[in-house]
């Protein structure tokens, strides 16, 4: 079964439930979802209801289904889940790279931000099966030490508040500054347009970014340049 997104219209029709259990319905299936809001009610002719996805969407692999083997941060590793499983829960729960966080679930907001062959994807779209046999990076392998420029960056210019974004923020910069050296204003605002942050840091966000830039021309013209992950 396949993890789904639920459009944001059908994630708050269930009364009486809290923010943890819609993210549980948007990870359900359509036939789990048809049952949901019934949960912890009999269904009629007395079956039992279906369950909701757990709220990380994760799925083990089911019977002797081979473990998939991922390439992160330059390790091979393998992780107990199925194909069709989130990356962002493989990196989470299996593998307890944290960095990357869970935001909305569908897509829209950036905070699970990896790269993929060099390219920035959502982690929580992207599924375990479509990824392996490629060289996926998590904030944890931006930089060894954690003193990629953008990450200097963010400290010099004081980006972070609550922090929660900061890692996907990053992620998809460095996507950015890895393929344009020089990016124009306008260049980072529409590349970053997807990457919400509820702290509202934005004009923060873009000044670091564009320190960062000017960092790694200046290390590049010192033969001080840091190859892109």
């Amino acid at each position: 079964m396949r993890a789904a997104s639920v459009p944001f219209s059908q994630r708050t029709t269930c009364k009486g439930r809290d923010g943890f259990d819609q993210f549980q319905i948007a990870f359900a299936s359509a036939a789990e979802r048809d049952h949901s809001c019934d949960q912890g009610r009999r269904q009629p002719g007395g079956r039992p209801p279906i369950q909701v996805a757990a709220v990380s969407g994760f799925m083990h692999r089911q019977g002797k289904t081979p473990m998939p083997t991922l390439t992160i941060n330059g390790r091979s590793l393998s992780v107990d889940a199925a194909n069709d499983t989130p990356l962002l829960w493989a990196i989470r729960e299996q593998l307890q790279m944290t960095g990357t966080k869970f935001g909305c679930g569908a897509g829209l907001c950036g905070a699970c931000t990896v790269h993929v062959n060099g390219e920035a994807v959502r982690s929580c779209q992207t599924m375990v099966g479509d990824v392996a046999g490629k060289k996926i990076t998590t904030i944890e392998g931006l930089s060894a030490k954690g003193d990629h420029p953008l990450q200097k960056a963010w400290i010099a210019e004081q980006v972070p508040q609550c922090g929660y974004c900061q890692s996907g923020q990053i992620m998809q910069a460095a996507s950015l500054l890895a393929k344009n050296a020089n990016p124009t204003k306008e260049e980072v605002v529409a590349h970053m347009d997807g990457n919400l942050c509820r702290c509202m840091t934005y004009s923060r966000i873009q000044k670091a970014i564009m320190r960062a830039a000017t960092e790694m021309r200046t290390a590049s013209a010192s033969g001080n340049e840091r190859r892109p992950t």
